[in-house]
């Protein structure tokens, strides 16, 4: 991808335009004054400590954006150029006084521009407040005016921050001492001038505790030159030289300085800071959650290097548009097409629910909450569409989650409707999550989508191919290890398997691997990525088909339709995707059910005029691809149409825009993509009444009923929802058409929408076989449910909270949390249980599993391991002695006695607690562990709890 000439695009268009709150780049394009001045050298004042801007480095010599910056300029200028350190109120007076030529860099304020003249601007600044991370979501200024915020000595404009926000300012004399007070501990907040400074020693720890998404934005403005008031010459004379540096030649300095890689292999992805478990930083102040891994295994697939730059969503999408950043990785609102940006395909889908607070018990339904008070995001895609379904409800919006918190627990909302994990993540940090419950419906889904600067068409193709490229396991993979529960998995894998009888088991083991062919240029059905990997609607259903089965796939691509069948008969490939069946291929090929119907369409000139119908072609010239089915239905049937025969797609369309033909026969996917392609002869695609649809099947050898019969039940297994997934990921209409155009629509958005009638037909006259539907259903999830949950209390079992474990563990080596493994065991149950009977000791499990459940949070897990020994998984822990705290809790409420069918009965517990990862990084240890303390509280007098 050639970046530069990206940036160059940019900066030709972005001269005139506003950033940062209407302040116009100063550095455009209008001619200033040709000035000349006698002297051939520039002494240049900077500021010693306004990294990454000006600044001494480790060897005193100066460094830093300005210091880069001014030595382009000077090289443009022809000139030389020196830099001298001083404070800020000695530089200033340097100017002043002429001791110096002009500063190399200044935010304006009135006191300034009173003394200096200004040059035109040099590059967008935003001042900050940093907060300290235990800060809980502090969002607005007003919001740290009970803290004291340390500033260093001769920062501009920081009366804003007082006077208007009620903040008193702590100041220090230089950066390293007010970051040593801030690190004692001393101020939990305080002001910078963009960013942290990466020569102090303990710079790390201070990233880590003072992250970048916590800090608040207080002034933003334009950092320019400065000069003597009465120099207007030398003015002059900077600015003839700022309007010789391009945007691209400021960003490419920008990113030196700024964590961002350098124009070339390595593309910058901004993200949001504070929305876990999707996307936010570690303790340690690295990049983490599901959507960086996600695009870390992107790069891997594409062969990209990609560096994350983590900050508010306006200035990634600054910076995205200056060409700082080349793309953020997750975005779900629709914005301004002048914006300079546009959104890539889908990369993920997210699902908002709603959640109710706990003073309105028994809520079932969001109808239940008319006249109630709910809150909603101002900027969620679904917030038109639920205030129209329910507009009796009492809406209030909000811009952030941790004011959407805040209101529920002040009493001010009744709902709220939140994307559910970071919800999840939000309630538990802040020790909130007995506020609400969750409705399981209705579920208001949210698209994700990467954004990158208009006009970067590449970048968006290998974005969109590179996901598409990606199995579907290892995307799913990594939500077992972020997301806290399967149902909001977007990658959901077939599960469970389709059921295979003994023969179809010893056919797979006997041909594991199935080869596939494809066409190299058949966009979207299937073709050949830039880095060599099969992709498109084809590649997407056999996967989910095979993989049902256990096959691996190895794919083999053919230039044209004509060479994929001839391979097939030459035995080189096991299947053919999306061909029909037909009498001249009977003797060679056996065929699967129908996976969808693809209607036919015509690729055409548009100065032809309208096509809406095949008799408008009569008289003309059609191609059609060599091989294709539809060409001796069209010579019997329209036989004043002059059919003529090519080799590929390619050479079809070549030939159409060529004027060698008048219109080229295409499957309606395929025309649309072709349709859309750049060239010089405008193209248009046309879906007439008169073709029939085709049936597109997988094709395998003659006589091999057993694979037939397996890719049956895997395509079974393709529900019209997956199968819509599937069309959409890789196909946009753009079609003219002779039709009733929602008719049209229907067709090409609604793939194997004559499956679904003839599904829907069968439902409603057959409803026997609905509610045997029905109840096979709910007998599958019964099972499923029994195989991970015990089935007296309604805890998981053992299965589950080991696997469980596993994810629990990798989670919290990312994040760098504890977790705590509890085992419980009943003192004296077994005693209670043979003298009172099993009844009753069945009653008193369950009671024990109610009492175990109330002691710890929703994130936590409460297992029965068997008999009267219970396991409870504490996640997300600072400190041991939080599940020491636990453990009482737990002692407190066994001791209470148990009553039921008139009896009572007391017993104790005896608990013994491992940690991760201070005792074990391994599941089966940490077991075992708490395990073995258990039997020591046991052996040492029962009824406490034990860790190391």
């Amino acid at each position: 991808m050639d970046f530069k000439k990206v940036s160059t695009f940019i900066a030709g268009v972005l001269w005139l335009i506003t950033i940062f709150s209407g302040h116009v780049l100063a550095n455009n394009q209008t001619e200033s004054p040709t000035e000349s001045v006698s002297q051939q050298s520039f002494k240049i004042a900077i500021y010693q400590q306004n990294y990454p801007y000006q600044y001494l480095n480790s060897t005193g010599q100066p460094s830093g954006i300005f210091i880069d910056f001014w030595r382009l300029w000077a090289e443009k200028q022809g000139v030389d150029i020196s830099f001298h350190g001083y404070s800020w109120a000695e530089g200033l007076a340097a100017v002043a006084n002429q001791q110096v030529d002009f500063h190399a860099g200044l935010l304006p304020s009135d006191t300034r521009k009173h003394q200096l003249l200004m040059s035109n601007g040099l590059y967008p600044h935003d001042s900050f407040v940093y907060i300290d991370s235990k800060v809980q979501d502090a969002i607005t200024l007003s919001q740290i005016a009970p803290y004291k915020v340390g500033a260093v000595n001769g920062l501009v404009n920081l009366e804003i921050l007082t006077a208007n926000n009620n903040i008193s300012v702590q100041l220090f004399q230089s950066r390293p001492e007010l970051y040593d007070a801030v690190l004692n501990g001393e101020l939990l907040a305080f002001v910078e001038q963009g960013e942290l400074d990466n020569s102090y020693p303990r710079i790390k720890e201070l990233g880590a505790i003072f992250p970048k998404y916590k800090r608040l934005n207080y002034f933003t403005g334009d950092y320019s030159a400065a000069v003597a008031n009465d120099n207007v010459e030398l003015l002059n004379y900077i600015n003839q030289g700022l309007a010789k540096i391009t945007l691209a030649e400021r960003v490419d300095i920008e990113k030196k300085f700024l964590n961002m890689a350098p124009e070339g292999d390595v593309l910058n992805l901004g993200f949001a800071g504070n929305l876990p478990p999707y996307m936010g930083y570690s303790a340690s102040g690295q990049p983490q959650g599901l959507f960086i891994d996600m695009w870390r295994l992107w790069a891997k697939h594409t062969g990209h290097q990609v560096n994350f730059v983590g900050d508010s969503l306006n200035r990634s999408f600054t910076q995205l548009v200056r060409g700082s950043l080349d793309a953020h990785i997750a975005y779900t609102s629709v914005f301004d097409e002048n914006s300079g940006l546009q959104k890539s395909a889908k990369v993920y889908s997210l699902s908002s629910q709603v959640f109710v607070s706990n003073r309105l018990p028994n809520i079932t339904s969001l109808e239940q909450l008319n006249g109630k008070v709910v809150g909603v995001f101002k900027a969620a895609p679904y917030v038109d569409s639920v205030t129209k379904q329910y507009p009796e409800i009492n809406y209030r919006m909000f811009s952030e989650l941790a004011e959407m918190i805040a209101a529920a627990e002040r009493g001010e909302i009744d709902a709220a409707i939140s994307e559910v994990e970071t919800m999840q993540v939000k309630l538990v940090n802040a020790n909130l999550q007995g506020l609400f419950y969750l409705l399981d419906q209705p579920a208001f889904p949210i698209d994700i989508f990467a954004v990158v600067a208009k006009g970067d068409t590449q970048l968006m193709r290998d974005i969109e191919q590179g996901f598409a490229s990606i199995p579907r396991k290892d995307l799913h993979m990594l939500e077992s290890i972020w997301l806290k529960e399967h149902a909001n998995s977007h990658f959901s894998l077939l599960e469970p398997k389709i059921p295979l009888t003994a023969q179809q088991q010893h056919w797979v083991q006997e041909n594991p691997v199935l080869k596939v062919g494809i066409t190299k240029d058949w966009e979207p059905l299937e073709f050949i990525g830039e880095n060599g990997q099969p992709l498109g609607i084809n590649r997407d259903v056999i996967e989910s088909v095979t993989q049902s089965a256990g096959f691996e796939l190895e794919f083999l691509a053919y230039d044209n339709w004509a060479a994929l069948v001839a391979g097939f008969r030459d035995n080189e490939i096991d299947l053919i995707l999306g061909v029909s069946s037909d009498n001249s291929r009977a003797p060679d090929f056996d065929f699967t059910d129908s996976y969808w119907q693809m209607p036919w369409s015509i690729i055409y000139r548009r100065i032809l005029g309208r096509i809406n119908s095949l008799t408008d072609l009569n008289g003309k010239t059609l191609a059609i691809v060599k091989g294709y089915q539809l060409t001796n239905w069209v010579k019997a049937n329209y036989p004043e149409i002059d059919v003529v025969l090519v080799n590929s797609t390619t050479e079809g369309v070549l030939a159409v825009q060529q004027g060698f033909v008048d219109g080229f026969v295409e499957g309606l996917p395929v025309a649309s993509k072709l349709a859309k392609q750049e060239s010089i002869v405008p193209l248009e695609v046309a879906v007439v009444p008169e073709f029939p649809s085709q049936d597109s099947r997988i094709g395998i050898h003659k006589g091999n009923h057993v694979l037939q019969s397996i890719l049956n039940q895997g395509l079974s297994t393709i529900d019209d929802k997956k199968r819509q997934e599937i069309f959409n990921r890789w196909f946009d209409i753009n079609i003219h058409s002779g039709w009733d155009k929602r008719l049209v629509t229907r067709i090409a958005t609604q793939v194997g929408f004559v499956i679904f009638a003839i599904i829907l037909f069968v439902v409603l006259w057959n409803r026997r076989l609905h509610k045997e539907v029905g109840r096979r259903k709910a007998l599958e999830m019964q099972m499923k449910h029994m195989a991970t949950h015990d089935e007296l209390t309604g805890l998981a079992n053992r299965t589950l909270i080991k696997t469980q474990m596993e994810s629990a563990i990798a989670l919290h080596q990312r994040q760098g949390l504890k977790l705590a493994v509890m085992f419980v065991d009943l003192d004296g149950f077994k005693a209670v249980n043979d003298k009172y009977g099993h009844d009753f000791g069945d009653v008193v499990l369950q009671q024990v599993a109610e009492r175990l459940t109330s002691c710890v949070r929703k994130s936590d897990t409460v297992c029965r391991f068997g008999g009267d020994e219970f396991v409870v998984l504490l996640t997300s822990l600072n400190n041991k002695e939080e599940a020491a705290f636990i453990a009482e809790k737990i002692i407190n409420l066994i001791a209470k006695p148990f009553i039921g069918n008139q009896i009572k009965a007391t017993l104790g517990a005896s608990i013994g607690i491992s940690v991760f990862p201070d005792d074990s990084d391994s599941a089966a240890d940490l077991f075992k562990m708490a395990d073995n303390l258990m039997y020591r509280v046991k052996s040492s007098g029962k009824n406490n709890y034990s860790y190391l």
